[in-house]
């Protein structure tokens, strides 16, 4: 195993920019994390490691500095390529944010997340965490942007195109979505969103 001179990496010195007061030192801190789990035999390579520096992650996610969060965000993503059973529940729980820019941003992370994890999510050491996703993009199909909304529908189209019959034990969940969204009183391009959506079901699933 490799040992943190391999890779210049100072333990103490993450921790301390991870609870620094100072906004850049903690995006640095969020940086480093990030880089050190996608590098192989890297220290932060391990999932006792990031367990134990998980609560210190959690906390920038409740920042108000939209720079620090989306840092938080993209390090749980990275986790989540190694580990997934370690970060997917509270990384899909930042899904919707009330501002429409950072919800579309957090989709797209998600969505990058599920494409490369793939399988991973479906069996995963604590089970099947596909669950986490549908659930985010049917809280995104009740948000006050139509733009989040559509985004939202057309997110789980994709979700259930990619992880196929892995999403099959929250069908009902899925199909209850769509049906909600369908609604009269929903604007057009929620309820087009909703009808690809029942298209790739379909597509995916057949009968």
């Amino acid at each position: 195993a490799s040992n943190s001179n391999d890779f210049g990496f100072d333990k103490n010195q993450l921790l301390q920019d991870l609870v620094s007061p100072t906004v850049p030192l903690r995006a640095r801190g969020l940086y480093t994390l990030r880089r050190g789990v996608m590098k192989k035999g890297h220290p932060l390579r391990n999932e006792e490691t990031i367990k134990s520096i998980f609560p210190t992650i959690e906390k920038q996610l409740k920042d108000e500095e939209t720079f620090v969060f989306m840092n938080a965000i993209f390090c749980l993503e990275s986790i989540a390529d190694v580990f997934p059973h370690l970060v997917i529940e509270t990384l899909a729980n930042q899904f919707p944010q009330k501002n429409e820019s950072l919800s579309l941003k957090v989709g797209q992370v998600l969505m990058l997340c599920a494409r490369r994890t793939g399988p991973g999510l479906v069996h995963s050491s604590d089970g099947n965490l596909c669950g986490h996703f549908i659930k985010a993009f049917a809280r995104g199909c009740q948000h006050q942007s139509v733009l989040v909304q559509a985004s939202s529908l057309s997110d789980l189209s994709t979700f259930v195109e990619a992880l196929s019959f892995g999403c099959f034990p929250w069908f009902t969940d899925i199909v209850e979505t769509v049906r909600s969204s369908w609604q009269a009183h929903k604007p057009i391009p929620v309820r087009r969103a909703a009808s690809y959506t029942a298209y790739k079901i379909v597509q995916t699933m057949g009968k």
